[in-house]
């Protein structure tokens, strides 16, 4: 719902893949919406002037430890030496980015014990996973 308007906006649409009887992840709710927030943003922002379909795929399985979340966008991808800074404070690669939306990511992140990363698609595009501790009774 926060991003439904910007998204719409954008022309960018959202599929979502979840395995059926997924357990419950655990983490902080608004740290992790924020996370959400931003990825989605920023995919929708990665393929701007893209004249075909826009569309972010996010997909979510279970290892039996941890639940892994993987936002996948069909923009142009990210180079191997964007890759490495990606989530550092201040570095964008977007007109106008302030670089903090990754590096914010990686903190909430680290802060729910998980792990978040980034890499290009072979195919175009770029994913970012992250991955939060499953929720044991």
């Amino acid at each position: 719902m926060l991003v439904e308007r910007d998204l719409r906006s954008s022309g960018a649409t959202v599929s979502l893949l979840a395995e059926s009887d997924l357990p419950l992840a655990c983490g902080d709710m608004v740290q992790i919406q924020q996370v959400f927030t931003n990825l989605l943003l920023n995919a929708a922002q990665a393929m701007a002037g893209k004249d075909c379909a826009k569309e972010i795929t996010v997909s979510f399985r279970s290892d039996g430890q941890n639940i892994r979340v993987d936002v996948i966008d069909e923009g142009p991808g990210i180079s191997a030496t964007q890759l490495e800074r990606v989530f550092d404070p201040f570095y964008t690669t977007r007109d106008g980015g302030i670089g903090m939306g990754l590096a914010i990511c990686r903190n909430c992140i680290d802060a729910q014990g998980g792990n978040i990363w980034a890499t290009s698609n072979h195919s175009g595009g770029a994913t970012f996973h992250f991955t939060l501790p499953i929720h044991n009774d």
